[in-house]
Formats: structure tokens, C-alpha cells, sequence
């Protein structure tokens, strides 16, 4: 009898996730770990698909001056990113270009992860390796996968329904990309939260604990592209709140800006340390907002611009922060917040958990 039962005893499907997770990037590779580490809580094997595209080499010939005058910044962060990956991703063996065919299998759930893999306007949304065009027996499914724009163009709409077509379950991260592919003809889509959402605030605490930061009663400052407008604003609040400006860059030359503490390209745990003991956080990334929720840290929220903004309204919505977006920078706003859209994280676990049973078992 009780070999029967062993015999009648489900086996769990290997579960491979694909996303950008190559990137020198904090919330490329934090999102990355999160999904990983919570389909393990749920019992499952997984591995993330080790898939460096053309062109994200590409990048960087087209930005040759950049890389030049940058050298130094693509050094120090591959340093600290590569050891990160090697440590905590649960990565396959390298694919430079293309996707070894053997990786596909009926034992296996394919996950397209999150981050902008389906982003219409990048090299991303165009690829079919990130739409799982190189699955023919596994299941085809997507967590959070976000399309970054609020309109996908006309003329590449016929690409997502033909991609897209025969994945069993669709998940998106932004209210409008679930809007725009259920217009395109496509039913079974969902909206859930970018999987940083999915690991508690107490686990991100003991990722981050270990980190040595010294500083204490300061304004966290991580902006891109070099904006001076945030570094102005955050020492104006600093002097308001009587605290020190401490800031995270991917770019030496924001050094130039002169706050009290400068971390140039530091691990991902040390980013999350600096988060977590932050006073206030002033940022125009979507991670650096995310993890502010996360934290429960007052954020003051400047925007990109026609093209980055959706994520970033999104996100503020579903949250019901979007009084925490800054339109001019001129008026320094409160450290009161109100977080909502606690619900959104439990259903977006359910999903992930009803998706994994309903296909994750054979």
C-alpha cells in the first residue's frame, strides 16, 4: 500500500524563469532574486535562464564615448553585480545570444519574469526569447512582466497576439499594459506586483542587516541620469529635517554634488541596507520607490519623463501614494504617508501560488 502511495505522489516541475537580469542594475537583479527565493519558500526548483542578449553588448559599442569616458563606473559595477549573481542567483549555464533548444521540456514552467522585458520601445519587446518563443513543450506562463509604456504602437500589436497566444497565464505589472493586451485580444491577463512585493519587509531586513552602514538620521538620495534637481531638493529637505544627504549612484561624477555620504556602485545588499535605515528616501527609480513602500519610508518621488512615468504612476496608484510624486520640486513635501494596496500583495501571491498548483505538479 505504501508503495502505491509513493508511486500516486506528485513531483514538482522545475520552474525557469527568464528576465533582465543582467543589467548593472538594482532592481533588475533584485527582482530577479525576489521572484527566485519566493517560488523556493513554495517548495520548487528553480533556475533563472542565463540568457545574455546581441544586444546588450551591442549597448555598449553603440555607446563607445560613453564607455570610454565611463570605464571606471562599468568596472566598479561589474564587480560588485557579478559577485552578487554568482552568490544568490540560481543561474543556468551562460546563453550569449541564443537559447540552447534543450532547455525546453514538458517537465518545465516557463516563467517571463518582470522588469521591462515586453517594454515596446526596447530591444526587450522585440525579442522573442523574452515572449518564451523558444518553448514548445514546457508551459508558458508570466509573472509581472511589465510593458513600461501606457500604448503598445498599432503596428506591433499583431507581435504580442501571436507571441502571447498560447501562454496558460498572463501576468503584467502595470493597470495599463493588462488594458492594453486585453484590447489586443488576449483574456487571460492579470495585473500583480513586481515581485520585490513578495518577499516580507522582515526578509528584506535580514538580507540587508549584515551591510555596514555607519550613518545614521540621513535623507537617501538614488537618482538616474545625473538629475541635480533631486540632489538640490534632498538638501534643502535635509536642512529642513536637521539630517544628512547620504547618496547612491551608478556615476562617479554625481560625487560632484556634495552631500555628506557618497556610495558609488555598492552591492545589492548594501543598497537595501541603505534603504531600510534611511530617514526619508528621494528617488525617481521605480525600485527605489518600491522599496520605499516596502520600508515605509517617506518618499519623495520625482518623475522621468512621458516615457518612464507610466511605471512610476502605476506603481503610486495601486499604492495610493500618487500625493508622493513631485511635479516641480519646489515645495519640500511632509514625512506623513499613508500606505494602501496591501491587498494587491496577498492576491498577487495568490496568483503565483494558484498558477504554480494548477501547473507546477505531475
Amino acid at each position: 500500500w505504501d508503495n502505491k502511495m509513493d508511486k500516486k505522489k506528485k513531483t514538482k516541475k522545475e520552474i525557469n524563469i527568464i528576465t533582465c537580469h543582467w543589467p548593472i542594475n538594482y532592481g533588475a537583479v533584485l527582482q530577479a532574486y525576489a521572484l527566485q527565493n519566493y517560488i523556493i519558500e513554495l517548495g520548487y526548483n528553480v533556475k533563472i535562464i542565463d540568457y545574455i542578449p546581441v544586444y546588450a553588448k551591442k549597448i555598449e559599442k553603440d555607446r563607445i564615448l560613453r564607455v570610454l569616458f565611463r570605464w571606471y563606473d562599468l568596472i566598479k559595477g561589474k564587480i560588485s553585480f557579478d559577485s552578487f549573481k554568482k552568490k544568490y542567483l540560481k543561474l543556468t549555464d551562460r546563453m550569449n545570444g541564443c537559447i540552447n533548444s534543450n532547455l525546453d521540456d514538458e517537465k518545465k514552467i516557463f516563467i517571463a519574469g518582470s522588469d521591462q522585458i515586453w517594454n515596446p520601445i526596447l530591444d526587450n519587446g522585440k525579442d522573442n526569447n523574452y515572449f518564451l518563443g523558444f518553448v514548445n513543450k514546457g508551459i508558458k506562463t508570466s509573472y509581472a512582466a511589465s510593458i513600461g509604456i501606457d500604448k503598445i504602437p498599432n503596428q506591433q500589436i499583431p507581435f504580442y497576439k501571436k507571441m502571447l497566444k498560447d501562454f496558460k497565464r498572463i501576468s503584467v505589472r502595470e493597470y495599463s499594459g493588462k488594458e492594453q493586451l486585453i484590447k489586443a485580444g488576449l483574456n487571460n491577463v492579470e495585473c500583480v506586483v513586481d515581485p520585490v512585493f513578495l518577499l516580507s519587509k522582515e526578509k528584506w531586513q535580514q538580507f540587508g542587516e549584515k551591510s555596514n552602514v555607519k550613518e545614521k538620521n540621513y535623507i537617501l538620495v538614488y537618482a538616474f541620469r545625473r538629475d541635480v534637481a533631486i540632489y538640490n531638493y534632498a538638501k534643502k529637505l535635509a536642512c529642513e529635517r536637521k539630517c544628512k544627504v547620504v547618496a547612491i549612484s551608478n556615476s562617479l561624477i554625481d560625487i560632484k554634488n556634495m552631500v555628506d555620504k557618497f556610495y558609488w556602485n555598492p552591492d545589492p545588499k548594501l543598497f537595501i541596507s541603505l534603504l531600510m535605515n534611511a530617514k526619508e528616501v528621494v528617488t525617481n527609480s521605480f525600485h527605489g520607490f518600491s522599496f520605499s513602500i516596502i520600508f515605509q519610508k517617506p518618499m519623495h518621488i520625482f518623475q522621468l519623463n512621458s516615457l518612464g512615468n507610466e511605471r512610476l504612476v502605476s506603481l503610486a496608484t495601486r499604492f495610493d501614494l500618487k500625493d508622493r510624486l513631485i511635479i516641480d520640486g519646489k515645495r519640500l513635501l511632509d514625512d506623513k504617508i499613508v500606505i494602501g494596496g496591501c491587498g494587491e500583495i496577498e492576491s498577487s501571491k495568490k496568483y503565483l501560488e494558484e498558477l504554480l498548483n494548477d501547473y507546477g505538479e505531475e
